[in-house]
């Protein structure tokens, strides 16, 4: 039995893989962990988060800051696993994967938007097309949320670090909101919450607050460990890299779409790619009649925060909304910063 963070070379994984599939009952996962039987009424999620902050927008200046959260069900953590891999690896059947593949290498890098180049541009873009594949994207489940700091009071939140305040607070809404949505009438259990390595690891409170507090505040919702989990990006070191590497993509190419702050040529092509989607999460994310990317509506939301500027009046922290300049769409016309 394997712990929970163990670390797998490819050639472990693909064995694990092989070895596991023959046991119908699946009792371990790729990650060896034991998944316990759960009721109807019951659903357990991992978490998979990262953030990109201090974004200005080229429009008025503004500064906004973004969580980034997948959520990924543990019953379909193995299947979404395999799947990004066989794409990342362009092969139809892990057991078929070849080291010495000449291409073998070039899919082998990490996915990170900000590093975005032509081999892990095709990787991205083969995961955005899973991500539309009907017969997949019901796997897909993500939360992105934005902040504008110019509208925010520092007086709320304490002048110094006002950054961290900020995360810390806004981090648990990134969380809570998007899994009472998309899971409503189940009694959820948040067996882990995953977050890129970053200076959040040493703050004081963030790597215990948000557990306890949803703790305490959810009666629906329960956390079983006590602190979140830092994951370095790199796959090779973990298996659950992969997660983090997949939702840096969706919430980099997708915040591109309201700053379009970059020429690199493939961070363009992904945004592009991503744009459809995104367009429909800001213009229409509540519609149950679209045949584009099935029921996103109950998978998939970006949302924004304030729509005015927050005073003293703790009543005025609900003003969250969704729409938005898409500036990127006319990126012919607007001025890269």
């Amino acid at each position: 039995m394997f712990s929970l963070l163990t670390t797998f070379t490819l050639t472990e994984l693909i064995i694990s893989y092989w070895i596991n599939l023959k046991n119908i009952t699946f009792v371990d996962n790729l990650f060896g962990e034991n998944i316990s039987n759960s009721t109807k009424e019951t659903i357990e999620l991992n978490l998979y988060c990262d953030e990109i902050k201090n974004k200005e927008c080229p429009i008025n200046r503004e500064k906004w800051h973004y969580f980034g959260v997948l959520i990924v069900p543990v019953k379909k953590e193995r299947t979404l696993l395999v799947d990004l891999l066989k794409k990342r690896f362009l092969v139809e059947n892990l057991k078929n994967l070849n080291k010495d593949n000449k291409y073998f290498s070039k899919n082998n890098r990490i996915v990170h938007f900000n590093e975005l180049g032509a081999d892990t541009y095709f990787i991205a873009k083969r995961w955005h097309e899973y991500i539309l594949d009907q017969r997949s994207c019901e796997n897909i489940y993500f939360n992105i949320l934005g902040i504008n700091q110019n509208k925010m009071n520092p007086d709320n939140f304490g002048n110094k670090n006002l950054f961290e305040r900020m995360y810390n607070r806004f981090f648990r809404t990134a969380v809570s909101y998007p899994i009472t949505k998309y899971f409503p009438g189940y009694k959820i259990v948040i067996k882990n919450i995953f977050h890129e390595i970053g200076d959040q690891e040493y703050h004081e409170f963030f790597p215990w607050h948000v557990l306890y507090k949803i703790n305490e505040d959810y009666e629906n919702i329960s956390c079983l460990n006590e602190r979140i989990v830092f994951l370095d990006k790199d796959h090779e070191k973990s298996n659950r890299a992969n997660f983090i590497q997949f939702i840096d993509m969706i919430l980099g190419a997708m915040v591109n779409m309201f700053h379009n702050s970059t020429e690199n040529e493939h961070k363009v092509k992904l945004t592009d790619d991503f744009s459809e989607l995104t367009k429909r999460l800001i213009e229409s994310p509540d519609n149950p009649r679209s045949y584009y990317c099935k029921n996103y509506y109950k998978r998939m939301n970006i949302s924004f925060f304030p729509d005015k500027l927050i005073g003293s009046n703790s009543e005025e922290i609900n003003r969250f909304f969704k729409t938005r300049d898409m500036v990127f769409l006319n990126r012919q016309q607007v001025k890269l910063f």
